[in-house]
């Protein structure tokens, strides 16, 4: 008996040794992928730091609890920069390609410009949570993201959005990026001439390859990888109708968008009233154009194509019996300055 009670208590001490030892490293090895994740972001050009880093949750659990994190980036002609108090990470000793996270505590990301001044945009967001793991094939890392409270600000303009999720998910050579974003509602203050509320909105598409860095460096490189973003559907209830539609985009020469946008709706009349709003039609025009899709069968869809290209984003619109355009609506500036 003495003997079985010994050969058990060695047992005991040896699994449990070594269970804490696989603690350790596995809470070391978590620690690197963290480590590694900001040596990517600096090498991006952003600038990361915190004030503290806790662990704790021995023996079955690893959490990870960073404190005070500040991230900046200076470019040229704007300075980002975001501050998140707290961002909690967890993991399980034996399942160490699954991180779960959150942030707890209101986290703030803001523009400005390099000068000084009051910021460009301004970011709030209350919370957020989401799991890094390897998709069900195990080909490389999905991201599941959920931001709750978001609120995007201007000098003039309040966005504001309850919930969105997002799933990302990139193969182990990062030459891909496959996104599906669900926005619950977007609300604008005040509201836009167009429409205040938009709501039901899905994207889903693929980046080729993947953007590595938002400064003319990384957008050079994009655009000589002959990178394109590609949006396979969208959906969105806007202005009384459903618009469905898909895309392609990519840059030019001088790192202005380019491609097109091509949106579907059963509900004309509506359309014609958002490009009446936005001062597409006007006058005899915008009467001319509301009295025909008017008269039109219910089930006609409309059709607007809006492109992008040498600079200059314009629309057309195909209401069935009536086309018109293209109409341009702004000029594009080159991304990242």
């Amino acid at each position: 008996m003495r003997i079985v009670l010994t050969v058990i208590g060695l047992l005991v001490i040896v699994v449990g040794g070594a269970g804490s030892l696989w603690w350790l490293f596995a809470a070391s090895f978590g620690e690197k992928r963290i480590a590694d994740a900001i040596a990517r972001a600096e090498s991006a050009g952003w600038r990361v730091r915190y004030a503290g880093i806790e662990r704790s949750g021995f023996p079955l659990a690893l959490n990870w609890r960073l404190s005070g994190i500040a991230i900046e980036r200076a470019g040229r002609h704007r300075i980002w920069q975001g501050t998140v108090p707290l961002l909690e990470v967890d993991a399980k000793p034996w399942v160490l390609n699954r991180l779960d996270f959150r942030t707890p505590l209101p986290q703030s990301w803001q523009v400005l410009p390099p000068a000084g001044g009051a910021p460009l945009w301004q970011v709030q967001v209350v919370s957020a949570k989401g799991q890094i793991a390897p998709p069900p094939d195990a080909s490389g890392f999905r991201t599941v993201l959920t931001l709750v409270g978001v609120e995007v600000r201007d000098s003039a303009l309040l966005g504001s959005v309850p919930e969105m999720r997002a799933t990302l998910t990139t193969p182990l050579d990062r030459s891909r990026l496959d996104f599906d974003l669900a926005v619950l509602a977007v609300e604008w203050t005040p509201a836009t001439p167009v429409v205040q509320r938009a709501s039901d909105i899905r994207l889903t598409g693929r980046m080729m390859p993947l953007l590595t860095g938002i400064d003319a460096v990384g957008l050079d490189a994009w655009q000589t990888a002959g990178g394109q973003l590609r949006l396979e559907r969208t959906e969105a209830s806007l202005g009384g109708m459903r618009v469905t539609g898909n895309g392609r985009f990519a840059l030019d020469g001088e790192r202005r968008l380019a491609g097109y946008l091509l949106t579907k709706t059963d509900r004309p009349v509506a359309l014609v009233r958002i490009l009446q709003a936005e001062g597409v039609l006007r006058g005899i025009q915008a009467s001319m154009a509301e009295g025909i899709v008017q008269a039109l069968p219910q089930q006609v869809t409309a059709t607007t194509t809006t492109t992008f290209d040498n600079g200059v984003a314009a629309v057309t619109a195909d209401l069935g019996l009536l086309k018109l355009g293209p109409f341009p609506l702004f000029t594009l500036s080159p991304l990242g300055q």
